[in-house]
């Protein structure tokens, strides 16, 4: 399919920049990579992803800290996990997730080294069980377009189109285009070349299938488990989490009322991608990074 090419020359930019490392992950390896210097903080994207969902956010928080990006089990370049993810058993296929990323975590840092966690969507449900795994090295655990909360949500306003379906390039482009309409972006006039590069590249690498996790608890149950400080960030328009978004500031707000929760007007599930200068300075807040952003401005 006919993509534009400065779409691949920034993704290729984006991979010549960073260090690549491999953790045990079943027969194979987690893959992990790493951009700048600072304070460790553990980034995981989203269901049917990789690395490349933070890719108009890695060059700008990687000025503040040391990003070490997972490609989770099952997804992007990363093996499969060795017990098969069941939809039968959410919290306990996560959790088996966890596990693996929490022994990337240890083999990549020092030990007993703190850390952040960032995570999206499906990222941020296994990031809250990592959290919950790690409580005594975890410093603050920062929620993108969180599901999974045990509250009722107004489901898709359509249906996924499978690309293997398409008959030529053009019919193949529009799926990808339909699909992130649908599920990732508030408004489709924001969808551009690169996000539909990423999204192939994503989608043609993703073996786990974890879309039935949404209208689930299993982000919760890990929630009211932590100790840590958490936050959260939504678009205005995620999906996920409509008709009632501002139900899900309240629950985690019940659960630890100092909870910094935010919606970012304008944009849907794929909110660091669509509205991504406002949620760079966003989520730079939430993690505590203004003292790094002043120290950064210092040494300039």
């Amino acid at each position: 399919m006919h993509i534009d090419k400065s779409a691949i020359a920034f993704e290729a930019a984006l991979l010549d920049e960073a260090l690549v490392h491999h953790t045990p992950c079943g027969d194979g390896y987690m893959v992990w990579h790493q951009w700048g210097e600072g304070p460790p903080l553990i980034m995981l994207h989203g269901g049917s992803g990789s690395w490349r969902h933070w890719a108009l956010n890695i060059r700008f928080l990687a000025q503040y800290y040391t990003l070490y990006v997972g490609d989770l089990p099952g997804l992007g370049d990363s093996a499969d996990p060795p017990i098969p993810f069941s939809v039968d058993d959410f919290p306990g296929s996560v959790d088996h997730l966890a596990e693996i990323t929490c022994v990337g975590i240890e083999t990549l840092l020092p030990s007993g080294s703190s850390f952040k966690i960032l995570g999206f969507s499906f990222g941020s449900i296994t990031g809250g069980y990592v959290a919950a795994r790690m409580q005594d090295r975890t410093e603050h655990l920062a929620l993108v377009g969180p599901a999974s909360l045990g509250l009722p949500w107004g489901g898709l306003k359509g249906h996924r189109k499978s690309p293997k379906y398409a008959k030529n390039e053009t019919e193949l482009k529009e799926f990808h285009r339909h699909n992130l309409h649908l599920v990732m972006f508030g408004d489709s006039a924001n969808i551009d070349d690169l996000a539909l590069h990423l999204q192939i590249q994503c989608v043609t690498r993703a073996r786990l299938r974890s879309h039935r996790i949404s209208g689930t608890d299993t982000l919760l149950l890990a929630l009211k488990r932590l100790e840590v400080p958490f936050s959260a960030v939504w678009g205005a328009e995620d999906v996920y989490s409509l008709p009632n978004i501002k139900s899900r500031s309240v629950l985690m707000q019940t659960i630890r009322p100092e909870a910094d929760c935010r919606i970012i007007d304008g944009a849907g599930h794929w909110v660091m991608y669509e509205a991504a200068d406002e949620f760079n300075a966003t989520i730079l807040e939430q993690l505590g990074g203004i003292e790094l952003k002043k120290a950064h401005k210092e040494i300039s």
